[in-house]
């Protein structure tokens, strides 16, 4: 007896293999589907307010973020409740890079002059921000009130988004950048 294949024992191998080959291909060739990449553009705000007095107006804690791929640049706003202390920062009071959809962020306080430094993360609905130190000391004796951790929620008003534009024409880089082209 001989042992073998016959060519017809051949054919349904072949077919199935010329059938996954054909497969892989298409699914190999096709359009490759790409995940939406986190961004934090956009304004993000919470409410500040005292639970001892909830009668008083409350305060707010407020960002204006632009990014321009993994670089992130805006400004904040802060004030307490009862409006007693502010901290307004100029465009450029915060600078910061992104991966994925966590960031780390360098504020320049106005109001003390201190450096700090926040990690922000984002989810569908809410950018979680918390502060984790104080990079350089403020030269004056004002505390800061940018500080602490804040659930901020995504600023659809008037207001923020023309902030929000306005912020979108400043350039975005590091202080010790070469000017380039982007705004």
């Amino acid at each position: 007896m001989v042992y073998g294949r016959s060519r017809a024992g051949r054919r349904p191998q072949l077919g199935l293999a010329f059938v996954l080959c054909t497969g892989l291909a298409a699914c190999a060739s096709g359009p490759i589907i790409q995940t939406n990449k986190p961004d934090f553009t956009g304004a993000w705000s919470a409410k500040w307010c005292d639970p001892e007095h909830p009668r008083a107006e409350c305060g707010n804690f407020v960002l204006h973020l632009v990014q321009r791929g993994e670089r992130i640049c805006g400004q904040h706003f802060a004030a307490t409740p009862r409006m007693s202390k502010l901290e307004e920062g100029e465009p450029g009071s915060v600078l910061g890079t992104s991966v994925g959809n966590v960031a780390v962020l360098l504020i320049d306080n106005a109001r003390s002059g201190e450096r700090n430094i926040a990690v922000v993360r984002l989810t569908p609905k809410i950018l979680q921000w918390h502060v984790v130190g104080t990079a350089i000391q403020g030269e004056r004796p004002w505390d800061s009130i940018i500080g602490g951790k804040w659930m901020l929620s995504e600023d659809t008003s008037d207001g923020a988004l023309s902030t929000l534009r306005a912020l979108k024409e400043h350039p975005c880089r590091w202080p010790d950048e070469v000017s380039s082209e982007e705004p």
